[in-house]
């Protein structure tokens, strides 16, 4: 979602890069949308494919392409500021006013409609991104790495030491969100728009208030640091005018990533022993370090070697498909949300299939489904100059309206 001119090489290939982040995150959700999420197993589970389609999902997409994501935020804060030099602004304020929008908008589709939104953390994190430009991109890298994997560990190694301890998330914290999603079940797939409404913000605060999130929300911003190291290091040129170490990277990340995220899907280290000891909690530690592990190095390996592929001339044209769904990210983001709540919730008039899919039809409906948001991006960029939501955006930020015709983009 940055402010760069659109028509240079690097940003061509940041936006393809989000646009198969995009793909990855719509694939994580759909569960979450249909509520297959939300049942004790998939409705009309038979045979092998049905569990071997969620494992896969578990192993190679839930948690990787919302981090990808993530740091692509922070790689287009670095684009974003760019974009402020070049203007000849000084000081941050564009930057605060485009943040301060994104919260408004996040907390609109989180707190009214599903409360799984990302957009509202994002901005809240973002505040502190200027804190980091005078760091160096060795130091970002390292600090990414320390907020991805360290205060996972330390977090789940003082919630077992405190388990069941008041603002610790033990036995209550995880009966209070048991028991909002079965509420959110019945209010989503029977209920009317106000029985939705309060069970969606159940649920929210259930989640947003478990101690346990102190670790995803140290992970995003995490991955946004990374994405700015990747940022300063690149530089102008962009990733992929190294080759060669995109390629070495992903020699690295792919081999431990798949490891370390197969140990975790397979539920190999659960997250400490019986009781409340130090021993317990070291190997709930254990088990956050290598999920994290797992989720933030096999993320690097889909970015490099997405990128890495769009330096080969026979994938380079396909990759690029990819790039008007990038550079409508948010106006898709929503757009996915709007699509399922029509086909899954009951409130909005649509077939309320919620509960109702099993992994087969969730799985069609990934592809096809992001098939047919990349095509109506292709379709409408023809015609505007950005995504209908990036327009709003951008005229908030600027307090002026934006081009609007694709003539008139420059």
């Amino acid at each position: 979602m940055s402010e760069a001119n659109p028509r240079t090489e690097r940003l061509i290939e940041i936006d393809a890069l989000r646009g198969f982040a995009l793909f990855g995150v719509f694939g994580a959700n759909l569960p979450l949308f249909s509520g297959l999420a939300y049942l004790p197993e998939s409705p009309m589970a038979s045979g092998a494919l049905e569990p071997a389609l969620a494992f896969a999902r578990l192993w190679l997409v839930e948690n990787k392409f919302m981090g990808l994501f993530s740091m692509l935020f922070g790689y287009s804060f670095w684009l974003f500021l760019r974009g402020l030099q070049a203007r000849g602004e000084r000081g941050y304020a564009p930057f605060f006013r485009r943040i301060c929008w994104l919260f408004l908008f996040g907390a609109i589709h989180g707190w009214l409609f599903w409360c799984w939104d990302i957009l509202r953390f994002y901005a809240l994190w973002a505040l502190l991104l200027p804190l980091c430009l005078r760091a160096s991109a060795v130091r970002l890298f390292f600090a990414s790495w320390g907020l991805s994997l360290g205060v996972p560990a330390a977090v789940a190694a003082v919630g077992v030491l405190f388990a069941g301890a008041s603002g610790v998330d033990g036995v209550e914290t995880a009966d209070a969100v048991g028991i909002a999603i079965d509420g959110a079940l019945h209010a989503f797939s029977r209920g009317t728009f106000a029985e939705a409404l309060q069970a969606n913000w159940q649920l929210d605060w259930a989640i947003t208030l478990g101690w346990s999130q102190l670790a995803y929300q140290s992970t995003i911003f995490g991955h946004f640091l990374m994405g700015l190291a990747a940022a300063r290091y690149f530089g102008e040129a962009g990733p992929t005018a190294q080759p060669n170490l995109l390629l070495r990277i992903w020699w690295w990340t792919a081999p431990v990533g798949l490891a370390t995220a197969l140990i975790s899907a397979m539920g190999w280290l659960h997250g400490g022993a019986a009781g409340a000891g130090p021993i317990a909690a070291f190997q709930a530690a254990h088990a956050a370090v290598l999920a994290e592990l797992g989720n933030t190095t096999l993320t690097l390996a889909w970015a490099c070697g997405f990128l890495w592929l769009l330096t080969r001339p026979c994938a380079r044209p396909w990759l690029l498909a990819l790039v008007p769904a990038g550079r409508m990210a948010l106006s898709l983001y929503l757009l996915q949300s709007v699509l399922g709540l029509l086909m899954f919730y009951h409130w909005t008039g649509g077939p309320a299939w919620m509960g109702q899919w099993s992994e087969v039809r969730i799985a069609a409906w990934w592809f096809a489904g992001f098939a047919l948001q990349a095509w109506l991006a292709n379709l409408w960029l023809r015609r505007h100059a950005q995504g209908p939501m990036e327009w709003l955006w951008r005229s908030l930020t600027w307090w002026r309206l934006q081009s609007w015709r694709a003539s008139a983009r420059g």
